[in-house]
């Protein structure tokens, strides 16, 4: 069963009670001009407060038999918005987020904070294959959220339910859960001996230093570590390119914001031998992935 309450730095999210139908349909009331060029529910729910209360009955009825949950988003006792984790019905596994807020709640990262709250959740479901988030493309504000959150953009898709702002068409972001042997393909450009680098070439096996945030005076880099297995050749030498995959160690303290296109140096001590970007999230189900280098090299990987 999904959640019914989370907390963070303020912004608390719980499932809404019957007692709630009164201070919701307030709070829509006053967001309805806000919302309304860019969802329908707004004028397609019954508007009545014994509507609320029988949309909100449903809904935990739905929750119950292990369906979605519709949360209220709550600063204090206010009312900033809402928001839901819905149970895809014809794809097991998938879950999407949605959230709506009170103009007077946004531009302090409320929306980010609860999709956040909500990804973690469904991403801790033992049956969890993907989380979406889906905007029309017009609503070019509600892209900065799933880019926040390391999703990626897969693709777009037929908007369901379009309303006056629409453009018709949905961008879909997806995240997925962190694999047990997680696999980066990564596009590798390793700095020339002439200029810092490595003096010998990368082999087979390496292991790979990574380096995700910027350095800065006083402020050590979070390194995660990589094995890296060369696709082409067993060797890479400084000053050159090639592509390469890489075995993370520990692959469930990556920084959340890492994705597709992401780029990061690689590091020898304080010394950046090299950059890479990130061409692909994989895992690979083989038991022991690195026992065989050279079947690592070409051996299918999930994506």
């Amino acid at each position: 069963m999904l959640p019914e309450r989370m907390e963070d730095d303020g912004l608390v999210l719980r499932r809404w009670v019957v007692g709630d139908a009164e201070a919701l349909h307030a709070a829509i009331a006053e967001s309805a001009s806000h919302l309304r060029p860019w969802v329908i529910w707004v004028d397609q729910e019954n508007a009545s407060i014994e509507g609320r209360r029988a949309l909100i009955a449903e809904r935990e009825r739905e929750r119950r038999r292990g369906g979605s949950v519709m949360l209220g988003m709550f600063v204090g006792e206010r009312i900033a918005g809402g928001c839901s984790l819905n149970v895809r019905a014809d794809a097991a596994g998938i879950f999407e987020i949605g959230y709506w807020l009170h103009p007077a709640f946004r531009g302090h990262g409320l929306a980010t904070q609860a999709a956040r709250l909500l990804t973690e959740a469904a991403l801790a479901q033992p049956d969890v294959r993907a989380v979406k988030i889906r905007h029309d493309q017009a609503n070019t504000a509600s892209s900065a959220v799933p880019r926040r959150l390391g999703y990626t953009l897969v693709g777009k898709a037929p908007n369901r339910a379009p309303a006056p702002a629409d453009s018709g068409t949905d961008l879909v972001w997806r995240r997925t859960p962190v694999p047990r042997n997680l696999v980066l393909r990564l596009s590798l450009d390793l700095v020339s001996s002439d200029r810092g680098g490595r003096r010998r070439p990368v082999l087979d096996g390496y292991r790979a230093s990574m380096s995700f945030g910027q350095r800065r005076r006083g402020v050590e880099p979070v390194v995660h570590d990589a094995i890296v297995v060369l696709e082409h050749g067993s060797t890479l030498a400084p000053g050159q390119r090639g592509l390469a995959r890489g075995w993370v160690l520990m692959p469930d303290e990556l920084p959340r914001s890492v994705g597709i296109g992401s780029v990061f140096t690689l590091l020898e001590g304080d010394r950046i031998i090299g950059r890479a970007e990130l061409l692909a999230m994989c895992s690979d189900p083989t038991p022991q992935p690195l026992e065989d280098l050279h079947a690592a090299k070409t051996r299918p990987l999930d994506l």
